[in-house]
């Protein structure tokens, strides 16, 4: 199958739609439709994120100008094993 057919098949799939949300898994519901569903809340200044690479292999230089600009921005960050 040609990329260009697999992502086009994709753009339906239930799962592009809901895909930024969470189930509020805190209210009974014996059916996964039936789930309330929330949006995360926005980063702040202070918050804490973690930085990693698990799909391939990117060096601290090169990931640099965004860690530079995160720091702007206010946010705490943590690098992992995966980077360099």
């Amino acid at each position: 199958m040609k990329r260009k057919h697999f992502l086009g098949s994709l753009l339906g799939s239930p799962l592009l739609t809901k895909a930024t949300m969470l189930p509020d898994y805190n209210q009974k519901s014996t059916d996964a439709d039936d789930a309330v569903w929330r949006i995360p809340p926005y980063l702040k200044p202070g918050d804490t994120i973690g930085i990693t690479c698990p799909a391939g292999f990117m060096t601290l230089e090169e990931i640099q100008p965004a860690l530079t600009l995160m720091k702007c921005w206010g946010l705490n960050m943590r690098i992992g094993m995966t980077v360099g």
